[in-house]
This record gives C-alpha cells, sequence and structure tokens, in this order.
C-alpha cells in the first residue's frame, strides 16, 4: 500500500518542517519595481494619478487596479528578499487613492497601502504618503506615519490631523503653519531628533 501524501494549503504550511516563501520575483517584476539584480541601494517606487486620469475613461478603477498590483508586488519582493533591497513606496496625491471615505472605493490599494504601513518596515519596504489634504486620507494608513513633513497649511481641518499626529511638545510649533514660506517645512517624529524648521533645496531645472 503507497503512501498518503495529503498537500499542506500555505495558509496551514507552519504546522509542517517546509516553510513556504512567496514566489521569486521575475524579471519583469524587477523592471517594473526599478530592482537592479545586484541593487543595494534604496529603490523608490513612485506612484502618480495624473497619467491614469489622462489615458483611461475611468480612471478610479485604473489606478486602483495599478496601485494596489504595485504595492502587492513591493511588499512580497521586501517579503522575499529579507529587506536586501530597500523600497520607499511613494503614493503622491495619496488622498485620491487612500481616502478615509470607504464609500468612495479604493479597497484594494487601501488594504495594499495599509499592509505597507502596518508591516512594511520589517522587511525594507517603507511608506511616503504626499499629499495637500491630509484629512482625507485613511486614518489607519496615516497613524501608522512616524515622520512628518509639514508645509504650509490654512485648513483648519488638516491641522488638526497633523495635531493628532505630533507630541504635546510640537504641538505649539503648529501655530506657525499658515505663515511658513515658500519650501520651508517643519519636520517631527522619528526622522528627526527634535521637531525641527528646515527649508527645502530647490532642484536644477532640466
Amino acid at each position: 500500500m503507497g503512501n498518503l501524501v495529503i498537500p499542506v494549503s500555505v495558509a496551514y504550511a507552519f504546522l509542517s518542517q517546509h516553510s513556504v516563501r512567496p514566489a521569486r520575483p521575475r524579471g519583469r517584476d524587477r523592471r517594473l519595481l526599478g530592482i537592479e539584480t545586484d541593487a543595494s541601494r534604496v529603490v523608490a517606487v513612485i506612484t502618480h494619478v495624473d497619467g491614469c486620469d489622462k489615458a483611461a475613461g475611468e480612471p478610479a478603477k485604473v489606478v486602483d487596479s495599478v496601485v494596489s498590483v504595485l504595492g502587492r508586488m513591493a511588499f512580497d519582493f521586501g517579503l522575499w528578499s529579507d529587506g536586501a533591497v530597500p523600497l520607499l513606496f511613494v503614493c503622491e496625491e495619496a488622498h485620491r487613492y487612500a481616502p478615509g471615505d470607504k464609500s468612495i472605493g479604493f479597497g484594494p490599494t487601501r488594504k495594499a497601502i495599509s499592509r505597507i504601513a502596518k508591516e512594511g518596515r520589517k522587511y525594507g519596504v517603507f511608506l511616503g504618503m504626499v499629499t495637500q489634504r491630509p484629512a482625507e486620507l485613511d486614518a489607519t494608513i496615516i497613524s501608522q506615519c512616524n515622520t512628518l513633513f509639514v508645509m504650509r497649511m490654512a485648513n483648519e481641518r488638516d491641522q488638526n490631523i497633523i495635531r493628532s499626529a505630533v507630541s504635546d511638545v510640537a504641538t505649539s510649533l503648529l501655530a506657525f503653519l499658515r505663515s511658513l514660506g515658500t519650501r520651508e517645512v517643519f519636520a517631527f517624529g522619528e526622522g528627526v531628533a527634535l521637531p525641527t524648521d528646515c527649508a527645502l533645496a530647490s532642484c536644477p531645472h532640466t
């Protein structure tokens, strides 16, 4: 009588002696993420919605599909590589596809970005959210942002979101948000030793 072989699903793989890892990223996946074969530098994956708005009749569906797939690929690559190639996943105009209002949609994108925000740092996958409307961002995602760079901000609702995310020591600086100059930034959080007022260098014209 032959041996009975019972397949073990990925969900219950921890019961067996064999570890289950995500599939090794193929060359196409590496090219999409901008990763060289021997990369040791930080790779930035920048997502922006303007191109999808111009290229599609239903931009919301296109953006949801593209950004959610890129987010899952970035997380899976970090998980597979154990953080060997640090990834920075940057979401430009993030309030448009990671909104706090769930009725707008973007469920798959919100799920993918939330996973990076909550678990990505363990695998060398980091998240950068760029927005002019922080009050419209998903609360779970913004609560996981450890370092904030805040520019001039007049809207009281947006200021309240920032105020809830910084320490009591730093709240006194928020009174000056309305008067910040061009390229002037307040930095808060783990990335700086103390709340700091700094100025961004202008980019050279190319």
